[in-house]
């Protein structure tokens, strides 16, 4: 049985990416102005920080479960953040 630790880390997680997918689209197609689908990008890469922290956690407690997968791929936003980060200051 899941405890509710890790289905809150799911949910964030799964949130996480669609707010990383649906900032650029939704201001690609101006549903939305392009600083508002930038924050949306951008508040989904905040989120991805911590629950692809979680998602290793979950990953080396419990093993390579279905949800600590999710919460693993969570992570992919606060990934490209911080690969955009990294690539800028050169």
């Amino acid at each position: 049985m899941k405890s509710v630790a890790s289905t809150s880390i799911l949910v964030v997680s799964i949130l996480s990416m669609t707010l990383f997918l649906a900032g650029p689209t939704l201001a690609h197609f101006r549903v939305v102005s392009a600083q508002a689908g930038f924050g949306l990008f951008a508040l989904g890469c905040l989120l991805g920080i911590p629950t692809g922290l979680a998602g290793v956690v979950m990953l080396f407690r419990s093993g390579a479960m279905p949800g600590g997968m999710v919460a693993v791929l969570g992570g992919i936003p606060a990934l490209v953040l911080v690969y955009s980060l990294v690539g800028a200051r050169g």
